[in-house]
């Protein structure tokens, strides 16, 4: 993706769910919060990420992992088993195919350059989901993009990180680093009948 800025279309006109509206976990946020960037006709259905939400709560009852969740957050591996549930979940009640996969399949790829390879599915309309870890330690959904600025669609209300203060894996340690496994896409496609 050339150039120096991009936004998802939900950007600016989609308000981020924030913990709190209805519960507290960024993980079940950062999917609602994605899902809604690439559907901003779907937003004003509040009705819909509720019950979105509720099923997320209940499945990660169902695996057993409700508490531990709540009270600890949860693994980067139960957040993605999370999300494929909640856009299958989703897909059924809307019409819409939401599909995830992680960055890049093959890590030595997205290792040599994970920025350009964020920009360019920005560029493709598709949100990015990661965990940040460092000084927040807290799922989050990446929007778009400045020259300088990475723009957060968040669930604590975290605007933008700027991109010289984040860092992929453990390269070096700034005040915040996303661990290359947690880079997910999420995208949609009409559902053909």
């Amino acid at each position: 993706m050339e150039g120096t800025q991009c936004t998802l279309p939900g950007y600016g006109r989609v308000t981020a769910y924030r913990q709190g509206e209805l519960g507290g976990m960024c993980g079940i946020y950062s999917a609602i919060n994605a899902a809604r960037l690439i559907s901003p006709e779907l937003v004003t259905r509040r009705a819909l990420w509720t019950e979105l939400y509720r099923f997320g709560v209940e499945w990660l009852s169902k695996q057993d992992r409700l508490k531990r969740g709540v009270l600890h957050g949860m693994s980067c591996d139960i957040w993605k088993e999370l999300q494929h549930a909640m856009y299958d979940e989703l897909s059924s009640k809307v019409g819409l195919s939401y599909r995830m996969r992680p960055l890049l399949r093959r890590r030595a790829s997205l290792a040599n350059d994970p920025a350009a390879h964020i920009r360019d599915a920005l560029g493709a309309g598709r949100a990015v989901l990661c965990l940040l870890e460092g000084a927040l330690d807290h799922f989050t959904v990446i929007a778009g993009f400045t020259h300088n600025k990475w723009l957060l669609h968040d669930s604590y209300g975290y605007r933008w990180i700027a991109m010289r203060n984040m860092a992929f894996e453990e390269e070096r340690k700034p005040r915040h680093y996303v661990p290359l496994s947690s880079l997910v896409l999420l995208y949609r496609s009409e559902v053909q009948p």
